[in-house]
C-alpha cells in the first residue's frame, strides 16, 4: 500500500519489480534456479490522472493436496470501481523474457491436473485437482477498465506445492 505520484501524464507507465532467483525446486520448467522472478503492472494516467490499482485481499495458497480439488480466487478488488478482467499469462524472467515451460506444461496447463484446470476470466476463480506431486508456477494478468478504456494491469506470479496431504 501507498502513494506514488508521478512526474507526468503518460499512457504507458510500467512499474516492476524482479528478484533473483526462483525456487530450484520448480519441476514445470527449465532451469527454474537461473530464472529470475519478475512482476509488473502498468498505468495509463493520461486517460485517469487518478487511478488506485486493483488490490488482491486473498493470499495464493501455497500447498494443495494431490488427487482433491482446489479452487482459488484472488479476491482482486478496485477501490474505483474499475471492471477487472483476468487472464492467465506466462510468467516473466524479465520485461520481454518469459519462463519456459516443460512439455507439456504451458500458462493454461502448469501442472498436471484431471480433468482439466478451469479459469474464469470474469472473476479470476482457478480450480484443479492435481494427480501429481510437483512444484509449479503460473501468472495471472488483471486488466483495469475504466468505461471500456484499459487503464492498467497487474501481474500476479504464484508458485504452487502439489503435495500427499488432507485438505
Amino acid at each position: 500500500d501507498g502513494t506514488v505520484t508521478l512526474p507526468q501524464k503518460c499512457t504507458d507507465w510500467t512499474f516492476s519489480y524482479s528478484n533473483c532467483c526462483r525456487n530450484g525446486a520448480i519441476t514445470t520448467i527449465k532451469t527454474p534456479a537461473s530464472n529470475t522472478f519478475y512482476i509488473y503492472a502498468t498505468l495509463n494516467n493520461v486517460v485517469v490522472p487518478g487511478n488506485n490499482s486493483p488490490v488482491f485481499s486473498n493470499r495464493p495458497v501455497p500447498f494443495i493436496c494431490i488427487g482433491q480439488q482446489y479452487c482459488f480466487n484472488h479476491g482482486a478488488n478496485d477501490l474505483d470501481g474499475d471492471s477487472l478482467v483476468y487472464s492467465l499469462i506466462t510468467p516473466l524472467q524479465g520485461s520481454t523474457t518469459s519462463v519456459i515451460y516443460n512439455t507439456p506444461y504451458s500458462p493454461t496447463k502448469p501442472l498436471n491436473t484431471s480433468p482439466a484446470m478451469t479459469f474464469n476470466p470474469n472473476t479470476g476463480d482457478i480450480c484443479m485437482t492435481p494427480q501429481s506431486m510437483e512444484v509449479t508456477i503460473m501468472a495471472v494478468l488483471v486488466s483495469e477498465y475504466r468505461n471500456g478504456v484499459l487503464i492498467g494491469k497487474v501481474e500476479r506470479d504464484m508458485q504452487i506445492t502439489v503435495r500427499n496431504c488432507n485438505n
